[in-house]
């Protein structure tokens, strides 16, 4: 579908290499911004990277474990590479200081059906069309 592979590899490649670090920058900002105006916990911070950082690893794992020319041996690979390649994020919180407490800080994250739904589409159109285009 995607001829020749090699190109493709390549623009992916690319475009991760400029993208990652604009990518980190405005999560640590945005981030940055909800813990300061107190829209976001300090100490809800880690767990919202962590979760941020599993689930971009196994949607990765799971997209490349879809690729019918992937077999077993290439798994553990894969899972190394997902979720080293999103170890970033884990590096958020140290960018971001704790706030002094001049303001109350929510003592719980808001849940969004709409976002929970966006993920979801995301997720699936990810793994139904990039996750099996792109054969290694």
């Amino acid at each position: 579908m995607f001829n020749p592979p090699w190109l493709w590899r390549t623009l992916l490649a690319a475009a991760g290499v400029f993208i990652y670090r604009p990518a980190l920058r405005f999560a640590i900002t945005t981030l940055r911004d909800l813990v300061e105006n107190a829209e976001l916990g300090y100490r809800d911070l880690w767990r919202l990277v962590l979760a941020a950082y599993l689930t971009a690893g196994a949607l990765l794992t799971a997209g490349a474990i879809l690729d019918p020319v992937n077999h077993g041996f290439l798994v553990i690979g894969v899972v190394g590479a997902s979720f080293g390649l999103n170890s970033g994020l884990l590096l958020i919180p140290a960018f971001i200081p704790e706030p002094v407490e001049s303001k109350p800080t929510p003592t719980r994250m808001p849940f969004s059906w709409l976002w929970l739904i966006f993920a979801f589409a995301a997720a699936v159109a990810f793994l139904a069309g990039l996750g099996r285009a792109i054969h290694f």
